[in-house]
């Protein structure tokens, strides 16, 4: 991952948690192999204290493992800084857009950002939340929903 990707991402992940400055434990090397169970947990349920755990594992992976590339950008991630969407919601939905992304890259076996697989990760979580809370309404990723439903997702996020 680019330095500059590698920055975006760590910028999202302050925006959205608290981090602690003193007392912090030094940071647990993370494996591809760790990387991948944490993706699986993650799916049984983002939203249980395991599933935000993985959530995170799958992020900070992200951050650090060059075998990995996730750009984060306003086009993918546009509702990033909303003050009308819970914290806790933006990072579930974040972890969500780095999982699909990670996992795809992991499937392939090869280092290439996937916005696409990162954004329909997006979409399915977004979709568990509304089933929770079915008020819960996020214009950016009903815009992807629609784009996704007319089959024109792909070619909004990865323009040729």
């Amino acid at each position: 991952m680019n330095f500059v990707t590698k920055a975006s991402l760590a910028i999202a992940t302050a925006s959205l948690m608290a981090l602690p400055l003193f007392g912090a434990e030094p940071e647990m090397l993370l494996t591809k192999e760790m990387a991948r169970n944490a993706i699986a947990v993650f799916r049984q349920d983002p939203f249980s204290q395991r599933g935000f755990a993985a959530g995170e594992m799958v992020r900070r992976f992200a951050e650090k493992d060059d075998s990995v590339v996730v750009q984060i950008s306003d086009k993918v991630l546009p509702f990033l800084g909303n003050m009308k969407i819970m914290k806790e919601t933006q990072t579930i939905l974040l972890d969500a857009f780095v999982v699909g992304n990670v996992d795809a890259q992991f499937l392939r076996n090869e280092r290439k950002d996937d916005p696409y697989s990162g954004v329909t990760e997006m979409i399915e979580t977004y979709k568990q939340l509304k089933k929770r809370d079915p008020s819960l309404v996020i214009e950016d990723i009903q815009k992807f929903m629609d784009l996704e439903k007319n089959g024109e997702l792909k070619s909004y996020l990865v323009p040729k």
